[in-house]
């Protein structure tokens, strides 16, 4: 019995919509902690000490849960949207394509093009979510940053004090997250289609399982990360850096990200481009998992 046999009153843009929504709300209250810690990794200073088990000290030390789940309001309030963004601009842009977003069967004798375009409408859907996420996660960085505990006393008092300087400041990081969230997305729904084709062609019942789409989700997840990361560690930057005109010294986003990112490999080795990749991929890995599972 198919899906639509079951819930026929559902149009399948609309059982995507809700998916999605559920799938990212699900991932985010499970794996934020980690969020927060990529965060203070990105920013941290020059000669200041680092790692999961001290950062995660520190913020349990400095306000026990509430600390570890700060910036989680935005984060949650994003991603109910975010995931129907996601995944309704994703099957829209697969379609576009000329893929069945229905279906990850191969769609030719060679499903390299076709895994080409999946990831292309990956890209393009998170380019797409990003125009809608940004000014949530400006807010969130600008919560989750060590430099600005004493200065937001909410997410709320956040949005009213960055608004006051100029409501533009909202998007700042726009480019920056576009990208992000373009590679990672097209990586994660370029590897889930190959994966799922590949599982198909030696095993047809495998792809229909849950845990095989968990881990599909955590592998497309943790490939996507290593994609992403430079990217995120400049929207990271400049969203810390920027939305108030506070400029650490160190590189100036006003060059533009391709050249941020060259400035900071330059004179900070290509690890900075990697900082927080470590909870990033704990994050996004597992993250990826429960996103794939809990929509499928």
């Amino acid at each position: 019995m198919t899906n639509e046999d079951v819930h026929p009153k559902y149009s399948p843009m609309l059982r995507t919509a809700f998916a999605g929504m559920f799938a990212n709300i699900s991932e985010c209250m499970i794996m934020h902690p980690l969020d927060s810690i990529k965060t203070r990794f990105q920013l941290v200073q020059p000669g200041e000490r680092f790692g999961l088990g001290v950062t995660l000290k520190e913020m349990w030390r400095s306000g026990g849960m509430s600390e570890v789940y700060r910036g989680v309001l935005p984060a949650v309030g994003m991603q109910g949207p975010r995931g129907v963004i996601k995944f309704v601009s994703n099957s829209f842009f697969m379609s576009l394509s000329g893929l069945d977003p229905n279906s990850m069967s191969q769609q030719s004798s060679s499903f390299f093009i076709p895994s080409l375009k999946a990831s292309l409408s990956g890209f393009l859907a998170g380019a797409t979510e990003s125009l809608f996420i940004t000014p949530f996660e400006l807010i969130k960085v600008q919560m989750q940053s060590s430099a600005h505990l004493k200065k937001y006393k909410s997410s709320l008092h956040a949005v009213g004090e960055i608004s006051k300087t100029n409501t533009l400041f909202l998007f700042t990081g726009l480019k920056a997250t576009m990208l992000r969230n373009g590679s990672w997305n097209g990586v994660f729904f370029g590897t889930i289609y190959v994966l799922k084709n590949l599982s198909k062609t030696y095993n047809k019942g495998l792809s229909e399982r849950p845990e095989f789409s968990f881990l599909c989700g955590m592998t497309a997840g943790a490939f996507g990360s290593c994609f992403s990361n430079p990217f995120d560690v400049c929207k990271t930057r400049i969203q810390n850096e920027t939305a108030l005109g506070a400029l650490d010294g160190r590189t100036k986003p006003s060059k533009g990200i391709m050249k941020m990112i060259f400035e900071i490999g330059r004179t900070e080795g290509i690890s900075a481009l990697y900082r927080g990749f470590l909870p990033k991929v704990l994050r996004l890995g597992p993250g990826g998992g429960i996103l794939l599972a809990s929509f499928d």
